[in-house]
């Protein structure tokens, strides 16, 4: 049992096991941590995984010690709304989802972004999973913000809710996290500005079977990566 060492200590009893083992810089600045993940993203490598040498390992936990840098943000967000479609996607289950994050200090799921789906085998997963959580109102555990209640916001009220504890996790890729005065309530309560977190650019990558609600990202996190 060698959970007590630390990765560099890890390392070196494999390193003394094996010849097999993978390659790790040691990064010393900012600078040299851009200019690495630059050289692996021209070489069209996903990005980059970084660890804290003397972090030690922790079955199923979260830390800030290993922290994946990716061209594309991943995150794995907790589904809690659905929007019926127009035209052809009429007679789809639905058409977008209203995503969001679960804030630790109150309890509470936050929306962060709604995001649409095309891909029919993506949705029939979804909503396999969640169609016996769908709810008309907001469940009492999900903060929903007061400003999509305005008219420049009537398109962002879900078609029906969904109960986070019947809900699913999928993962959802983006350009960047914003902030601004938007509809979104993820980071709201802990702004007196009254600005929320949003998700530039979003798809779906996939949903998350290994994973349950209580592993998706929270606010906390999202505050962090910003």
């Amino acid at each position: 049992d060698v959970t007590e060492y630390s990765l560099e200590e890890r390392r070196k009893i494999l390193g003394n096991s094996t010849d097999h083992i993978s390659h790790q810089d040691r990064i010393l600045s900012p600078e040299a941590l851009e200019k690495k993940f630059v050289e692996f993203s021209e070489l069209g490598i996903e990005g980059l995984v970084c660890k804290n040498p003397n972090s030690f390992y922790q079955p199923g936990k979260r830390t800030a010690d290993w922290t994946k840098i990716k061209n594309f943000l991943s995150l794995d967000l907790v589904v809690l709304g659905i929007y019926n479609g127009q035209g052809k996607a009429a007679k789809l289950p639905f058409a977008a989802i209203l995503v969001g994050t679960k804030n630790e200090e109150t309890g509470l799921y936050e929306t962060i972004t709604k995001v649409g789906i095309s891909n029919r085998e993506m949705i029939d997963q979804i909503h396999l999973k969640i169609k016996n959580g769908l709810a008309k109102n907001p469940p009492h555990n999900v903060e929903i913000s007061q400003e999509i209640k305005r008219k420049i916001y009537e398109r962002k009220i879900p078609t029906q809710y969904v109960i986070p504890e019947k809900s699913a996790v999928v993962e959802i890729e983006c350009l960047n996290i914003t902030q601004s005065q938007n509809w979104h309530s993820c980071g709201l309560s802990e702004n007196e500005d009254g600005k929320a977190y949003s998700l530039m650019i979003p798809k779906v990558t996939r949903l998350r079977e290994d994973k349950g609600i209580y592993d998706c990202n929270t606010t906390q996190q999202i505050v962090e990566l910003f």
